[in-house]
Order: structure tokens, then C-alpha cells, then sequence
């Protein structure tokens, strides 16, 4: 068994930091990132201690995000380097200007980024977050996530 998969804790209730605080807040030693997944890859994550593939991988940095998606809801928290990593490897979804003031450099993607790149993406205008998409299955996007994994809480029961 992997010592990640050691580390699940279960979990009724979460707290629920800003982007700022998750991108910005280096006086802990962890970045949060929120995903609901399916029950499958849920077991698959418990008994390999990473996190499964899909089309774009998406996760939110708000809990409330992930609220209208069936599945288990599960808090990650990465090393604390793992955005700096993933922006280095980044490319804008849109030409939302809340993502636009955060990475002004970052370049658009383009078609195939899922196994070169990962995705920020700007959700709503009023109350703008960005979204990180991991990417698919063997990408870097998700191996960079899998790799710097720490631990996991879930909103199960089990």
C-alpha cells in the first residue's frame, strides 16, 4: 500500500480557502485543489494513491465548485510547489480578464494540450476562481499532481 493512500482521512465538513489563498499563502506547506470523481476512480485512487485521468481532469480551488457533480467530493493537498509547477507547464483556456491579470504571460492553448500542458481556465465573471484542468491520463499535467500528492480527505463515510 502507498503511504499516500495511508494518509486518507475521512471528512464530514471542509474549510473552504480563496484562490488567493491557495496560489498566495506559502506559510503552510501544502496547495489545495477540490474534485468530485466517480465512485470507481475513488477506489482507484484509494488503492493507488493517485488520481485517475478523464478528458480535462478539472479541479476547482473551492469546495462549493465541485457541489453540483455526482461522485466523491475529495480535498487534495499537494507540496506547496505543485501551482508554481503547473504554471510552468500552463496555457489559458479563455480570455476571462480575472485569468488574465493572474497569468498575463501564459500562452492560449491550443488543441492536444491534455498530454502537454495543463489548463487554467477563468469560471463566471462576477465572482471569477480559476479552475486547474490536470489534463488526461499519462499527461504531464497529472503525473506533475500524482507526483506531488500528499494527502486526500474525503466527504465518504468509509
Amino acid at each position: 500500500m502507498y503511504l499516500k493512500t495511508q494518509l486518507i482521512e475521512q471528512l464530514e465538513m471542509f474549510s473552504v480557502p480563496t484562490y488567493n489563498a491557495v496560489t498566495n499563502n506559502y506559510s503552510r506547506n501544502y496547495d489545495v485543489f477540490y474534485r468530485s470523481i466517480p465512485k470507481e476512480h475513488y477506489e482507484i485512487l484509494k488503492n493507488t494513491g493517485n488520481l485517475k485521468g478523464t478528458g480535462e481532469t478539472s479541479t476547482s480551488p473551492k469546495l462549493g465548485f465541485t457541489d453540483n457533480y455526482t461522485g466523491v467530493q475529495i480535498k487534495f493537498y499537494t507540496k506547496q510547489v505543485t501551482i508554481g509547477e503547473m504554471e510552468k507547464i500552463g496555457v489559458r483556456r479563455n480570455a476571462g480578464n480575472f485569468l488574465r491579470e493572474k497569468h498575463p504571460d501564459m500562452p492560449r492553448a491550443s488543441k492536444g494540450w491534455g498530454l502537454e500542458n495543463v489548463q487554467f481556465k477563468q469560471e463566471s465573471k462576477e465572482n471569477p476562481q480559476i479552475n486547474i484542468q490536470l489534463g488526461k491520463e499519462d499527461g504531464k499535467g497529472l503525473e506533475t499532481f500524482n507526483q506531488n500528492l500528499k494527502k486526500i480527505r474525503s466527504d465518504k463515510g468509509e
